[in-house]
């Protein structure tokens, strides 16, 4: 919805709200379906161990806090709650099982991902605590990216105090967890290049070339 209030114009406002709804909870249904059919195949102790499982519970939110609550919202309150709906963009963690664990792919698609994440969660938090600054979305992950990557032109800034401790917590956050994942994505590719060079060397055959007299043999180690 954050992306529809941005880029749609008012004519088309209501039409594009209602398609987003339904996917919204065409979405929901998927999910919550997902998740009661792995609790059903699993083991209790092997679904509540996995992370998947968590990280389904945790998007859930947004729909506990949208369907589970009436009344009339504190507008900060309603826009935290608009935010919170991109908390279901974290099942994108499930496709690593495309990937072999340690390998280069498995741990660069998971860089891209965390990137990802951070980049998404901190456009729609910071829009929430500035909307002045971050009136739309591109603006949001313009400035997500430029503080990611330390750059910060200082073109936009918080002003309000949450704004500032928000970006606090967010630059911390993207230190520990870029640094975490591009140390996986070298010791990856150092262990790539390990196996290939240990591959290449059993493969290698090395041809002596000796006589024993008329006529000459080659012997193969």
């Amino acid at each position: 919805q954050y992306v529809i209030d941005s880029y749609s114009d008012k004519e088309h406002m209501d039409d594009l709200l209602s398609v987003s709804s339904l996917v919204r909870l065409g979405t929901v249904i998927f999910v919550l379906a997902d998740v009661i059919l792995h609790a059903i195949i699993n083991p209790l102790e092997t679904f509540l161990r996995s992370l998947s499982t968590w990280v389904d519970i945790i998007s859930f939110i947004p729909v506990i806090m949208t369907y589970g609550f009436t009344g009339n919202w504190d507008p900060t309150m309603e826009a935290l709650v608009e935010t919170a709906r991109i908390l279901p963009l974290l099942r994108t963690y499930r496709l690593m099982t495309l990937f072999t664990p340690k390998t280069v792919a498995y741990e660069t698609f998971r860089l891209i991902w965390v990137v990802t994440m951070l980049v998404m969660c901190c456009s729609g938090v910071f829009s929430v605590l500035e909307p002045t600054l971050v009136p739309d979305f591109h603006n949001g992950v313009y400035f997500a990216i430029i503080t990611i990557t330390t750059v910060g032109y200082g073109d936009i800034s918080p002003k309000s105090n949450g704004g500032k401790i928000f970006i606090c917590v967010y630059i911390l956050a993207c230190m520990i967890s870029l640094s975490v994942s591009i140390n996986s994505v070298v010791d990856a590719l150092r262990l790539a290049g390990w196996k290939s060079e240990r591959i290449r060397k059993t493969c290698y055959r090395r041809v002596v070339v000796f006589q024993m007299g008329p006529p000459n043999f080659l012997a193969l180690h």
